[in-house]
This record gives structure tokens, sequence and C-alpha cells, in this order.
């Protein structure tokens, strides 16, 4: 009799290859008559492995973001130091020379700072709101070229064509009576999902 352990290490390989089928596209019902087993185990075997991605793509955004603040950390101390020294008081050491040799004298100026810096912080902290998402949504509008009106193409149909198409069952063909006009929609339907089957 199999122990716990060998048992275990043959879910996890079952549950590997239900991954790799399912990510080449092959269907649930597909994917049990590949491997022999039934439709109910590689349907918990998908919804563990989703639910393992899921964590997975959070734990990697998560470290992501956590670098990426990290570093503006950074990039905000050293623009707050520059700051800080760009407005300490400058040098200004002149060397002359005389009949008695060199005169060197040394002259100070008071410094307002160097606004740069100041931008480079607001830029950090932009930065670092919009990585958390803390600013307002932005508007946004899709146009056509050159910033004018998106192009619609009004097709108008023969009865004849609407009979092939009607014929032919599109599921995505809606046809609705616009005065004298007959007006057809015709939309890509996606297949249904085999019961039982997860949605992609």
């Amino acid at each position: 009799m199999p122990s716990d352990a060998s048992r275990s290490l043959a879910r996890l390989d079952r549950a590997r290859e239900v991954a790799e089928l399912y990510l080449r596209g092959l269907t649930q019902p597909a994917i049990a008559k590949r491997l022999g087993i039934g439709l109910a185990t590689v349907n918990r075997d998908l919804k563990k492995i989703h639910a393992d991605w899921q964590a997975t793509a959070c734990e990697a955004r998560g470290a992501w973001v956590g670098k990426e603040l990290a570093r503006l950390a950074l990039v905000e101390r050293e623009a707050w130091k520059a700051w800080r020294k760009s407005q300490q008081d400058h040098e200004i050491i002149s060397v002359k020379k005389t009949e008695g040799g060199i005169e060197r004298t040394v002259r100070r100026e008071g410094q307002a700072g160097d606004s740069v810096f100041l931008r480079r912080v607001l830029d950090v902290i932009n930065k670092r709101c919009e990585l958390l998402g803390l600013n307002a949504p932005t508007r946004q509008e899709h146009t056509g070229p050159n910033g004018g009106p998106i192009p619609l193409a009004a097709v108008q149909l023969t009865d004849e064509q609407l009979e092939i198409i009607a014929e032919a069952g599109s599921p995505g063909a809606s046809l609705a009576e616009e005065g004298e006009t007959t007006v057809i929609t015709v939309c890509p339907i996606r297949e249904p999902p085999v019961p039982g089957e997860l949605a992609p």
C-alpha cells in the first residue's frame, strides 16, 4: 500500500500534468481522457491550481511593489540630502599674486537651495502615489483620426444575404426592424463551457 508521502507526490505530479495540459488549451474532458482520470478530479485540481496561481501573482506583485517603494525611498533620501547640501554656504576662494607672495581670500555666500532637488522629491511622491493607486482616476477619451469622432460604418444587407445568415444560424446574429430597413448585428460568441468546466 503506498505511503501518504508517495500519494502526495503522485497528486502533485498529476496536478502539474493537468496544469500543463490546461495551459496548452485542452478542455477539462480532454485532460481527463488524456490522463485517464475523472472529470471531477480535473475540476478539483484546476480550482486548486487557479488559487495557487492567484496567490503567487499576489505575492510576486507585493514583492515587486515593496522593492520599488524601497527604491523610491532611497531616491527621496538622496534628494533631501542634496537639498540640504545645496543650502549650505558657498565658499569662493580667490588667489592673487602680490609683491609679498600669494594672497588667498575666502568669501562665503549664503545659498537658498537648489529647487531641482525639491522637484525630485515631488516626483518620488507622485510615483509612490501612482504605484499605490492613491491618485484620483484620470478620464480617458477615445477618438478617431486627428481627434475627431470614431468613424462607424453602417452595412446594409439584402434580403438574400439576411437569409443566408439566418440559415447559418449564427448565435451572435440579432435582427431588428427599423422602418423599412432590416438591421443585422453579428457578434462573435464564445463556445459555451462544457458542464463542470471552469470558465477561462
